[in-house]
């Protein structure tokens, strides 16, 4: 009797059976590896932030003072006698002093070089180069390099869970200071203080000794989704453009109307931004004014941001922060702690408004109103 043969292969089915196997254990496995990835970025961005807030403190050891998000005591000295680009130098932003902080002494260098006495280019002329410009302003081939070229990127600005690249030729920040839960400023001088950490050095600069509410319970720095052509439609990255004053030059307008541009798809409902003269998009350049790198606690994490005419020029405008993590956005108090604030976080009435840019006392926009105002008299904590 012969013994039947051996069989040494699988069968079609069985193949079939084996390769659906392992696709369910794929399917079932990536979601866990995507959430761990995701949960090693946030940790990133965590890092990243406290990196920033101890950045702070070693600057206030060293100088007694804060930043300011524009004018900035540290550039002030002039290289040559006022021209028309003066107004430039002084719109650094609080980003600017730190860099001798988080171990980038060699550009802060240039930052000094650059105020001081001009960058050369080519020919041997020193020039000013603007804080948002990656050239030379005065020198249209581009040569010579300037400090917020992307080549000199910080990575302790960028949140590895953002993929927004901004402009291709600037180094760009997913962090921005804390300016409070006022953001009408008149277009008068003297203006009054903002509310929140970071306000115009020509009137006012904190200090530790300052922030009254207490520093565990005043938020420095929270994240935002840096804007670029992919983004500009989105509440996320976007920026809508939408009148927030009253008119009068000193009564902030209402909230709400910035808040009710969210559609329920993320896209903004109202008309955008598009800046085609690469002055604005949110976080797409760390050395330049305000609206490129502040924040207001006045509409919770996630929700729009929103301006006058897409809101830099007139300091008129909500800038709410924002991340691609899920649910809410990381942040640092003063103190040097980190947090995450959820996106439902009491953000108050947003149909409120204070009664003027002067307003003192208790924020109106509850616990995440009150993190932002330094000295409100309205000590909370998450």
């Amino acid at each position: 009797m012969m013994k039947p043969k051996s069989r040494f292969a699988f069968t079609l089915v069985e193949l079939l059976v084996v390769i659906a196997i392992i696709g369910m254990l794929i399917a079932l496995l990536l979601p866990a590896v995507q959430a761990a990835r995701e949960a090693a970025r946030r940790a990133q961005c965590s890092n990243n932030l406290k990196q920033l807030g101890l950045a702070l403190h070693n600057m206030h050891d060293s100088q007694k003072q804060l930043p300011s998000h524009r004018y900035q005591r540290t550039f002030t000295k002039p290289f040559q006698p006022y021209q028309a680009d003066d107004k430039y130098r002084e719109n650094h932003s609080w980003i600017t002093p730190l860099p001798p902080y988080i171990e980038q002494t060699a550009l802060f260098a240039m930052l000094k070089e650059n105020n001081d006495q001009g960058l050369a280019g080519s020919d041997g002329t020193r020039r000013y180069c603007n804080p948002w410009m990656a050239r030379n302003p005065d020198n249209d081939t581009g040569s010579g390099e300037t400090p917020w070229m992307v080549k000199f990127q910080m990575n302790t600005l960028l949140c590895p869970s953002d993929s927004g690249r901004g402009y291709p030729t600037l180094a760009r920040t997913n962090y921005r200071g804390n300016n409070g839960d006022i953001w009408h400023n008149p277009q008068r001088t003297p203006q009054p203080p903002d509310r929140g950490v970071f306000s115009d050095g020509r009137f006012f600069v904190a200090t530790f000794s300052s922030i009254t509410d207490g520093t565990s319970n005043t938020v420095v720095i929270a994240e935002a989704v840096v804007s670029d052509s992919s983004n500009l439609s989105r509440v996320l990255g976007g920026f809508a453009i939408n009148i927030n004053d009253s008119g009068d030059g000193d009564t902030p307008g209402i909230p709400q109307a910035c808040k009710s541009t969210a559609g329920s798809s993320g896209d903004l409902t109202s008309a955008y931004w598009d800046p085609t003269d690469g002055t604005a998009l949110i976080g797409a350049r760390w050395g330049g004014v305000d609206v490129f790198n502040i924040f207001h606690t006045v509409l919770p994490p996630n929700s729009p941001s929103c301006g006058r005419d897409g809101g830099h020029a007139s300091g008129r405008r909500i800038v709410s922060a924002s991340s691609a993590h899920s649910g809410g956005v990381n942040i640092v108090m003063c103190d040097g702690s980190g947090r995450f604030v959820t996106s439902s976080v009491d953000a108050g009435d947003s149909s409120t408004r204070p009664a003027s840019v002067w307003h003192e006392g208790k924020s109106a926009y509850g616990v995440w109103g009150a993190l932002g105002s330094r000295a409100g008299g309205d000590s909370v904590t998450l």
